[in-house]
C-alpha cells in the first residue's frame, strides 16, 4: 500500500468536512471565495493550496483551521 503524500491526507480532510456539511463543491467554493475547480483539485490531492486558502476552505464550511506540531518521539503535543 503506498504512503498518502500530504496534499491527500489534506485532500482527504477537506472531502469529508464539505460532505459532513452537505456542501457541494460549488457552494463550499462560493463560501470560501475559491473556484469550484480549485476545490476540485484539491479534493483531488493533486494540488495543495497556500494555508491562506486552505483556511478559508475551512472557514467556510464553518469549522476552524489548527495546526499541531509534535515531535514524533515526545508524547506531549504543541499548539502552534
Amino acid at each position: 500500500m503506498e504512503k498518502q503524500t500530504e496534499a491527500q491526507k489534506i485532500a482527504a480532510i477537506i472531502r469529508e468536512i464539505r460532505r459532513r456539511e452537505g456542501l457541494t463543491q460549488q457552494q463550499l467554493g462560493d463560501a470560501a471565495d475559491v473556484r469550484q475547480e480549485g476545490i476540485a483539485r484539491m479534493e483531488g490531492g493533486e494540488y495543495l493550496q497556500n494555508l491562506d486558502i486552505l483556511n478559508r476552505i475551512v472557514t467556510g464550511a464553518g469549522y476552524e483551521l489548527r495546526i499541531v506540531a509534535s515531535k514524533k518521539s515526545a508524547q506531549i503535543e504543541t499548539t502552534l
